[in-house]
């Protein structure tokens, strides 16, 4: 394999039980589904800092960051920033949430931050992964840090990024994930609504 080429490789197909969100209360289920284990083989050209842990993801966390990423189509869908969250334990999901800056008028929605509040109060953190769409902001980095949040899986860090490091420095384990689906969604969104982009990360155009 050169350097320029990557290559997908559909690897293992794995059945997972995962237990849905349920209001407080409610009766639990569990749903078993198949997920496809896709291992990425890839050079680091073109990979925008991924490492090499980024690049096989476990059935738990496509599944997962698929979920993160609907969230975030619905953020577009609502007309705000399409940045989705979750949180989970394993398998199970703690909650998850997207970025609600327009829909509630709260500079501070972000995705990750949204996820983290649905949550609720949690005795620990130190066994979650929080996934997002969109790499963290500065803001939702430090939130991670000061939760002691060991694990973040990131759709992607092309169209934004920049605080891996600040994480991985603090001991946080991150894996970027590349992936397509995430990136299309922010790339429309910035080329669409430039001036909403500007407001969410706090810069002028």
């Amino acid at each position: 394999m050169t350097e320029e080429e990557t290559v997908v490789q559909q690897m293992v197909v794995q059945q997972m039980v995962v237990q849905p969100l349920v209001p407080p209360g409610a009766a639990t289920c569990t749903v078993t589904f198949t997920a496809i284990f896709t291992r990425i083989t890839a050079t680091r050209h073109g990979m925008n800092g991924a490492t090499p842990d980024s690049l096989m993801l476990s059935p738990t966390d496509q599944f997962h960051l698929r979920r993160a990423y609907d969230e975030a189509v619905i953020g577009f869908d609502e007309g705000g920033c399409p940045i989705g969250s979750l949180l989970a334990r394993g398998d199970v999901v703690l909650a998850s949430g997207r970025n609600r800056r327009v829909q509630q008028g709260d500079p501070i929605a972000h995705g990750e931050m949204d996820a983290l509040r649905r949550a609720g109060r949690q005795t620990t953190y130190r066994d979650t992964t929080l996934y997002t769409s969109l790499s963290p902001c500065m803001m939702c980095s430090g939130t991670i840090v000061q939760f002691g949040i060991p694990r973040v899986v990131i759709g992607e860090n092309q169209n934004f990024g920049g605080n891996e490091d600040f994480l991985r420095e603090r001991g946080v384990q991150v894996v970027i994930a590349n992936d397509p689906g995430c990136i299309a969604l922010m790339e429309r969104f910035i080329r669409e609504k430039p001036e909403l982009w500007a407001e969410d990360i706090a810069q002028q155009l």
